[in-house]
């Protein structure tokens, strides 16, 4: 019996110090230019305006407090009556969990805003590759409120990896902090970015734009 609870005991002092270990091991943050130098800023025909991630002042607060994140954009691009968009976020190594911010992610916050996901499948070949959407995305078409569609393109990255979004809350599922301690060690607060491209009309629409696919290289750039 003692022999048991000594090694119970190392057991849990064994976990006790892997979480701490975890909890200090921060990698160096990456040396990049800003999110906003990235993204194209100005093109010969499409209207570009940087516009806040919020709509009032009250709410841009509140986002902030909540994704706190180091930096962000939400460039917004127009054409006629053609708009695609580009939200990009930052967060600096240790800064938020994975799981938090996952948890921000248009199926939970889109839905929660009482937008419909009426698709949550893999965009067409054809359409995630040839320098148009960078693959590995997650890929969805939501309903607005007012039942007007949106497609919806997003990364989470987290540590240089990209993050599994293969359970139905729209989150990692919980075994997967087992999967990453296997994959990754200690190594377990990498710097995150988070990128969401959406559209008011089919890739398939945007697919031959020169403009549209150059917008698409930069994010390219954001994920590499």
């Amino acid at each position: 019996m003692r022999t048991v609870l000594i090694f119970c005991a190392l057991v849990l002092l064994t976990v006790v110090g892997l979480q701490v270990a975890a909890v200090l091991r921060v990698e160096p943050a990456l040396v990049r230019p800003p999110l906003a130098e990235i993204l194209p800023s100005k093109l010969e025909r499409w209207r570009v305006s940087d516009e806040p991630i919020a709509e009032t002042a009250e709410m841009k607060k509140a986002v902030g407090e909540l994704l706190n994140f180091d930096e962000a954009v939400f460039r917004v691009y127009r054409r006629g009556g053609r708009q695609f968009d580009v939200y990009a976020a930052y967060w600096r190594p240790g800064k938020m969990s994975e799981r938090l911010v996952a948890g921000h992610s248009p199926d939970v916050c889109w839905v929660a805003a009482g937008w419909k996901m009426v698709s949550r499948e893999s965009a067409p070949a054809t359409i995630a590759g040839g320098a148009l959407l960078p693959v590995g995305g997650q890929y969805r078409v939501f309903n607005d409120t007012r039942g007007v569609p949106r497609w919806v393109s997003f990364w989470h990255l987290a540590g240089g990896r990209k993050v599994d979004y293969g359970s139905a809350s729209g989150v990692p599922p919980w075994w997967t902090v087992f999967s990453d301690l296997a994959e990754r060690g200690l190594n377990q607060r990498g710097s995150q970015y988070f990128v969401r491209v959406s559209s008011n009309v089919a890739w398939s629409e945007l697919a031959d734009d020169a403009e549209f696919r150059a917008v698409m290289q930069g994010v390219q750039r954001l994920l590499e």
